[in-house]
């Protein structure tokens, strides 16, 4: 099996959060966790690259950011090396991966989010021995999904590969999104040309480009994506002031 590298995008404004907030970045904001022990928001993010063997994290950061190198250091504490690239302002999470892709080389890419915390913490190993069975080029771990307004939803067949993905669906019948995505080197390079070829005034998103849109056109590529349904994962993007109240609430009981 190929190396494994992860891949921690860090490059945001956080201004979901409000724009004038002060204080620690997103990533390392502190929550609760089930067991009332406190952790940084990243953690479940590391512990999930850590149990899926990833070799290396690399941490695309966005200049100013400095707290969260500080926070993470060389990721001992969390049992993973953690190496950063330091970035300009991107035009969104696809240009932010593409960064990475002079270091990735010939290796396996596990891509998930800081601010997304995720249970079961052994999801993203679970998703790297199913693409490494499958053989698929790109695979997505699927949880049931709570607010589709702001997500990828994923239509899957009897196979369980992916048809089609609505991003931010203002209404849906589709009940899955993604939480992480491991993919192959042929995926590594296509999210490269997508990059270099996006083209805003064509694309007419109305909206910052998502890592969906570079999925949605694999899939027109003929790039085939595979995943992994798990009805009992749960994750909470603590993006908004709603959802990190949630997650800093202590647990009931």
């Amino acid at each position: 099996m190929r190396e494994i590298w992860g891949l921690f995008p860090a490059a945001g404004r956080g201004l979901r959060l409000g724009p004038g907030r002060r204080g620690p970045s997103k990533e390392i904001l502190p929550v609760g966790g089930a067991d009332g022990a406190a952790r940084i928001a990243c953690q479940d993010l590391l512990d999930n690259f850590r149990l899926a063997g990833a070799t290396r994290v690399l941490v695309l950061l966005r200049q100013g950011k400095w707290d969260v190198p500080r926070r993470l250091g060389d990721g001992r504490e969390f049992g993973v090396e953690i190496a950063y690239r330091v970035l300009a302002p991107t035009r969104g999470v696809p240009f932010t991966l593409a960064a990475a892709a002079p270091f990735l080389g010939d290796r396996v890419a596990a891509l998930g989010f800081p601010d997304i915390l995720v249970q079961p913490r052994d999801l993203l190993a679970r998703l790297v021995a199913h693409r490494e069975a499958t053989q698929a080029e790109v695979a997505l771990a699927l949880a049931p999904c709570e607010r589709p307004q702001a997500s990828d939803l994923v239509d899957v067949d009897a196979r369980g590969r992916v048809r089609r993905i609505e991003i931010k669906p203002e209404a849906t019948t589709l009940r899955w999104t993604w939480a992480f995505a491991v993919w192959a080197p042929r995926f590594t390079r296509f999210l490269v040309r997508w990059c270099e070829t996006f083209q805003p005034r064509s694309a007419r998103l109305g909206r910052e480009p998502q890592v969906g849109d570079v999925l949605a056109a694999a899939l027109v590529d003929r790039i085939e994506i595979a995943t992994l349904a798990l009805p009992a994962a749960r994750l909470l993007d603590i993006g908004t002031p709603e959802t990190l109240a949630r997650a800093q609430m202590p647990p009931r009981g």
